[in-house]
C-alpha cells in the first residue's frame, strides 16, 4: 500500500467516510467532516500507524493533502535513511 493509499485510508476512517476520495490538490478542510481534532486524530494516527513525527503544531500548517503526503513521504524516508545508514 503507498502512502497515498495509507493516508485516504487513515482519513477514510476518522471522517467516517469510506466512499470519500481525495487528490493531492484536495484541500483538507473541504473533506466532508474535517475538524482540528479529526486534524489532531490524524496526527496521532499517522505517528502511531506510519512512524511518522510531527514538531508542535505543524499538522495545522498543512493545506492540501499532497503538502501533507509530501511530508509524510519526506519523513519516512529520513526514518529509512537512519536505519539502513544512508
Amino acid at each position: 500500500m503507498n502512502i497515498h493509499e495509507r493516508l485516504e485510508e487513515i482519513i477514510r476512517q476518522l471522517v467516517s467516510d469510506e466512499a470519500f476520495e481525495f487528490h493531492d490538490d484536495t484541500m483538507l478542510d473541504q473533506i466532508p467532516g474535517w475538524d482540528s481534532i479529526v486534524q489532531i486524530n490524524l496526527m496521532f494516527a499517522l505517528e502511531q500507524q506510519l512512524g511518522v513525527r510531527f514538531s508542535g503544531s505543524e499538522i495545522f500548517e498543512f493545506e492540501t493533502v499532497g503538502q501533507l503526503k509530501r511530508f509524510v513521504a519526506s519523513n519516512l524516508g529520513a526514518e529509512l535513511s537512519q536505519k539502513t545508514g544512508g
